[in-house]
């Protein structure tokens, strides 16, 4: 590839990104994109399967004198958090992503771009069909590492065991190499509601809106507030003004984003001007406590098929959301250790449910959550249902790492820093299946993944896919 240029590059990996944008893949729906891949790799000529969780393997044989060449391994995921601007009518089942380019940034009309992990597959595309030199690849195209990691869990080890290398193609920083990441355990909370007719005339709908949210690995240390917990807060508040019956509340997009935007409906005999002036102190607490400039409560006139919340059940969802641990919990250097968010709030007439995800690079602060959880559960008497847990994976003793650092040196004159990563992601089941496993991640640079103004900065293209190039011709010939 040393006489492509960077624009053919960047062109050539963008035309691959635009087939997969038209095709919907959020989290659980991954059957149009695995097939997709699938044939697509066989079309040219490789093997490839498709697992029973719909994971796709695809097994490209080495090139001329590079046949002992040790077996490298490039994976990423085909799911991506798929969300739009509040007011904006999007499927995600259903509906393509729409692209808008300029001249430093790829992003999305309106809804999240896939760049994570649509970049890693469009690299690996494009790879497939450029890079004359290589040893023995093997391509790996996991589903749902956004909403459990299910197809990392459920792949078969005999597709690890035999390589020598792993290059994780989900990092979102560019001059960033990966060695290690921290685990993660899925929490649901329910409550089963007791409701009681509306008293109160004026019933509302308010809104909390224009918090920063972003990924709840990468954007925690950022002291933004969670909508859906600053919400309940500010509702609770307004008891202090005059009677509030709770009726519902509902906010976020996922587990792993942290809620920019949160509902609620009340009935209350509050009248307009003081619940006005008592929800702007309600935003002005926000930017006196986090970096939120541009939180906005809106009121509006609303309807409910549902009775209110029965005040005891309503007082048990504010201790709740008062107790529960939103945020960083404990840092490790300059990067959190320990963090924990509420995802996704939603009610309908007998349920409200709340999406926990704390995370870590100690297991045992995964356990202690996990108590926390079980004792606040009961003592708010909610029903606690721990899930899946995501393993963390540490790389002390790699010598890919490395190598990928003296050749992104040597491409873009700039040191590649090599961290750990608060964020979890699938190298933690790739290291269980095979420990002997030399694994890095890297990745373009996408900033505010996980959010409508998720965008790929497109002079990071080149450099990232270069890297990869160089690498596997580096390594083929060690």
């Amino acid at each position: 590839m040393q006489n492509i240029t960077d624009n053919d590059i960047l062109e050539g990996v963008l035309d691959e990104f635009k087939k997969i944008a038209k095709i919907p893949r959020p989290s659980g729906h991954e059957e149009k994109i695995s097939a997709f891949l699938k044939d697509y790799f066989a079309e040219m000529g490789f093997e490839s399967v498709q697992d029973e969780v719909n994971n796709v393997i695809v097994n490209i044989p080495p090139t001329k004198n590079f046949e002992n060449a040790p077996l490298t391994v490039l994976q990423a995921h085909m799911d991506m958090v798929a969300v739009a601007s509040v007011g904006v009518p999007f499927n995600p089942t259903e509906d393509p992503i729409r692209l808008i380019r300029d001249d430093e940034y790829l992003r999305a009309a309106a809804t999240s771009l896939g760049a994570d992990d649509g970049m890693g597959i469009a690299i690996m595309m494009y790879i497939a069909k450029n890079l004359k030199e290589h040893g023995a690849l093997r391509f790996i195209f996991t589903v749902d590492e956004e909403n459990g990691m299910t197809g990392a869990e459920k792949l078969n080890a005999k597709y690890l065991t035999d390589a020598k290398y792993l290059i994780n193609c989900d990092s979102e920083e560019f001059d960033q190499i990966i060695t290690g990441c921290a685990g993660n355990i899925t929490m649901e909370f329910e409550k089963t509601l007791e409701r009681a007719p509306i008293t109160k005339n004026n019933i509302l709908t308010i809104e909390l809106t224009g918090l920063k949210g972003g990924h709840s690995g990468e954007r925690i240390g950022d002291n933004g507030g969670n909508a859906i917990i600053a919400l309940i807060s500010a509702i609770r508040n307004l008891e202090s003004f005059g009677e509030v019956e709770l009726i519902a509340v509902d906010g976020g997009s996922a587990r792993n984003v942290i809620p920019s935007v949160a509902r609620a409906i009340i009935a209350t005999d509050i009248d307009k001007d003081t619940l006005n002036i008592a929800l702007m102190e309600e935003g002005r607490s926000l930017y006196r406590v986090y970096d939120e400039n541009d939180a906005e409560f809106i009121v509006k006139e609303a309807q409910s098929d549902f009775g209110a919340i029965k005040k005891e059940t309503a007082k048990q969802i504010y201790q709740f959301a008062n107790l529960i641990h939103c945020g960083v919990y404990a840092m490790h250097g300059n990067i959190p250790e320990t963090s924990a968010n509420i995802g996704v709030a939603s009610t309908d007439e007998h349920t409200l449910k709340f999406s926990f995800l704390p995370r870590s690079s100690k297991d045992k602060k995964l356990d202690m959550f996990i108590s926390k959880a079980k004792d606040l559960a009961e003592l708010t008497e909610f029903k606690a249902i721990i899930g899946k847990r995501a393993l963390g994976w540490s790389q002390k003793n790699g010598k890919l790492a490395g190598v990928m650092a003296d050749i992104f040196k040597d491409i873009t004159g700039r040191t590649m820093k090599i961290e750990e990563m608060h964020a979890g992601i699938e190298c933690g089941f790739h290291h269980k299946s095979n420990p002997n496993l030399d694994i890095v991640s890297i990745g373009t640079t996408n900033e505010e993944i996980h959010s409508p103004r998720e965008r790929l900065k497109l002079s990071t293209v080149a450099p990232i896919t270069r890297l990869i190039a160089r690498t596997l011709v580096k390594i083929g010939n060690i």
